[in-house]
């Protein structure tokens, strides 16, 4: 794994992760406990962010729509896992899914372009 990627796992899995415990904090302490929501996320990007990384490259399509497609389907099967291992509804688990990898994109993005300019 490369720098960039190690850096880049690290934003993911800090600002998943926290994404997650803000909206449990704020929406579903009545549900799945914290550990378990916690855990769900870091294990579920720590499996697809590398997989991401394998096959960005391979997708033929320019670089922001690359960047959509391949962070939609990222999002699509983290909020399946959601569904499945932390009993979200299917529209709260995909909402979700959605969410915390936009956040932890244009968090990634941003700081790319402080650091690169």
């Amino acid at each position: 794994m490369s720098s960039i990627q190690s850096v880049a796992l690290f934003v993911t899995l800090l600002s998943e992760a926290g994404g997650m415990i803000l909206y449990w904090a704020l929406r579903r302490k009545d549900a799945v406990g914290l550990g378990r929501v916690v855990a769900v996320v870091l294990a579920v990007n720590l499996i697809t962010h590398p997989i991401f990384w394998a096959t960005f490259p391979l997708i033929g399509l320019p670089f922001p729509l690359k960047l959509y497609l391949a962070e939609l389907i990222v999002a699509l099967v983290e909020g399946s896992v959601y569904r499945l291992l932390c009993r979200f509804g299917w529209i709260e688990a995909m909402g979700l899914g959605l969410a915390l990898n936009a956040f932890s994109t244009a968090l990634g993005i941003a700081l790319w372009q402080m650091w690169l300019g």
